[in-house]
């Protein structure tokens, strides 16, 4: 066959097209080629990354542990604590009575010591107590007061209530409290001459000084005939 000029330029038309066609697949090619590139090194960062957390999460998870472990044993430390320290209140409480029990003991005999001794004190003094002197339990107004030492006496023919308190050490408070009781029982009896006291083995010399202003007489306990104390 003649290869005319036209077929010529026919068949160079066809293979500029289809070089063209490889051109673009080449392009094609190396663009998806770079994307892959793209993908792979994004997918070993990912990878990397979740080992970096899988790591993070195992330190966290063992943390964790360690807190769970410390948080049990600090429980457990608690409820120790407070066991032992239900057992010192219960041991305290014990104590308290104890104590509670021998202040009273102290006081009764203090106080028995005073209803022997004081009528003979007070005589000194020209009251001469008639009948015993006694502890006493008054309901006034729906209240109940107790008052230590309570009697009657007289002086200069003339009728005298006696109210007195015992205290083995009294207190500003008590003494306090001991005259608004004082001023209940004076009205309960319809105002009598009164005769206050404090007995106790121990007197400050500001409690002294007090009573003195509220004209309280006041007496030591190593002035009373003594009485044996069981211990």
């Amino acid at each position: 066959m003649e290869l005319t000029k036209e077929l010529y330029e026919a068949i160079v038309t066809i293979i500029e097209d289809k070089v063209k066609d490889i051109k673009v697949t080449r392009e094609e090619f190396d663009s998806l080629k770079s994307v892959v590139g793209e993908l792979v090194v994004a997918q070993r960062k990912t990878e990397e990354r979740l080992s970096e957390l899988a790591e993070a999460q195992r330190k966290t998870e063992e943390r964790l542990n360690i807190l769970t472990d410390r948080v049990d044993k600090l429980a457990e430390a608690q409820r120790k604590t407070e066991l032992n320290l239900n057992a010192l209140i219960t041991k305290v409480g014990d104590i308290e009575d104890r104590l509670s029990g021998l202040s009273h003991t102290v006081g009764y005999h203090l106080e028995n010591s005073a209803y022997v001794s004081l009528p003979k004190l007070l005589k000194k003094d020209g009251y001469e107590v008639e009948g015993d002197l006694i502890r006493k339990y008054f309901y006034i107004e729906g209240e109940e007061y107790q008052v230590n030492i309570y009697g009657w006496a007289k002086k200069n023919g003339e009728k005298v209530l006696i109210i007195g308190e015992a205290k083995v050490r009294p207190s500003r408070k008590e003494i306090k409290r001991f005259l608004k009781i004082s001023d209940k029982l004076k009205k309960y009896h319809n105002n009598p001459e009164t005769l206050l006291l404090f007995v106790a083995h121990d007197f400050n010399p500001k409690i002294e000084e007090f009573l003195k202003e509220n004209n309280i007489k006041y007496f030591w306990s190593y002035e009373f005939e003594q009485i044996r104390f069981p211990f």
